[in-house]
This record gives structure tokens, C-alpha cells and sequence, in this order.
């Protein structure tokens, strides 16, 4: 079943199963719908591919920094750090945001960290004391398919929140291919726990 979805000017086509929705939506409309969200959201976002998400990156991730002046932690895996910082930032812009972006490949987020959710608390914590207005994540899933490890993925998606109650806005990002690699009931899982999930379309 396909259900019309208009609210705030944006058009979602929303495919609704018995135990789940998600949101199919366009670039533009997906950025304005995470930008309606609130502190605390935890959203799951599909991509088709990294050309897709790159839209989404370049949309959305400077707006974070300039005119909200939030600390960006990106955790990209089918892209390397190197390239991300040259798709977002001319040279001269890269040294701007030294204190406030971070871009660490998402196997070393996931893996070589001793904590990874410490970690992101830590940059929660570092923003409070340098006024700046909270933490947005972009993680992608990619490592734990990598590594095979898709028991581990639903274990530490679901150890966090719905909702966080900190001033975090987290945004969990899966490859289309890795995400209907997981059971039908690990998919319907992690849609009922995320705020909102956004399935992104390209035009």
C-alpha cells in the first residue's frame, strides 16, 4: 500500500508495512525533513549509492557548521576521509574548520575505538564548553558488512536511543545493497527504532 505524505511542503512517498515505514524521498525533500527534526533525533537514512549520499553531504553538512555552528563528526566508508574533505571544502575552507569537523573512516570509528558512544559523548561534552550548538554524526554502517559482523551492527544499533537526550543529532547511513542484506527481521528492527527513516531516491 502507497499513502500521499505532504507536511511542511514536502513530498514523501511512504511505504508502510505491518510493522514498519519508511520515507522514499529525494535529496532536497530528505535534507528539509532532517532539518524539521529535533535535538536527539536518531534517523536511519538508506542511500543507492555514494554519488546519492554525496548530495546529501554537500547539502547538508556545511549548513551544520556555518549556521548552526555544530560540531560534524563524519564516519564514511565507501568514500575516504581525504576525498570527503575535498567534495566539502575548497583548501582554504578546510583550515576554517579544523576545530569543528572530523572525518575518521568508519571501520576505525566502529572498531579501533575503545568506545565508540564515549567517544561521541566526549564531542557532546566538548561542545558544550566551547558554545558550540551540539554534535551531529554521519556514520555509515558499511564495516560491520564488511567484516561480517551483522549480529554485532544490531547489537550496537540498538544499544543507543531513539531518542537521544543530549544534544545530538545522529544520522545512521546504510548502503542499500548492505541494508537488504539483513533479515527481513533485523530490517524491521532497526526501522521501528529510528525516529524516522529516509530511503533516498535520485531524480
Amino acid at each position: 500500500m502507497k499513502i500521499s505524505y505532504n507536511r511542511y511542503y514536502i513530498v514523501c512517498a511512504a511505504v508502510v508495512s505491518a510493522l514498519y515505514m519508511i520515507k522514499n524521498c529525494h535529496v532536497d525533500d530528505a535534507v528539509e525533513q532532517i532539518n524539521q527534526s529535533e535535538y536527539g533525533a536518531h534517523h536511519l537514512v538508506i542511500y543507492p549509492d555514494i554519488r546519492v549520499l554525496r548530495q546529501l553531504y554537500t547539502k547538508y553538512v556545511k549548513k551544520q557548521l556555518e549556521d548552526e555552528n555544530k560540531i560534524v563528526l563524519m564516519l564514511p566508508h565507501y568514500e575516504t576521509t581525504d576525498n570527503l574533505r575535498k567534495i566539502l571544502f575548497a583548501t582554504e575552507e578546510a583550515k576554517k574548520y579544523e576545530d569543528s569537523f572530523i572525518a575518521m573512516d568508519s571501520l576505525k570509528g566502529h572498531f579501533g575505538l575503545s568506545n565508540h558512544i564515549a567517544f561521541v559523548n566526549e564531542l557532546v561534552k566538548r561542545a558544550e564548553n566551547s558554545s558550540k550548538n551540539g554534535v551531529l554524526v554521519i556514520a555509515d554502517a558499511g564495516p560491520f558488512f564488511h567484516l561480517n559482523k551483522r549480529d554485532k551492527l544490531m547489537e550496537h544499533e540498538l544499544s543507543m536511543p531513539s531518542q537521544f537526550d543530549i544534544n545530538l543529532k545522529r544520522l545512521c547511513v546504510f548502503h542499500k545493497q548492505d541494508f537488504n542484506r539483513l533479515t527481513e527481521e533485523q530490517r524491521q528492527k532497526l526501522v521501528k527504532h529510528h525516529r524516522q527513516v529516509l530511503m533516498l531516491e535520485d531524480r
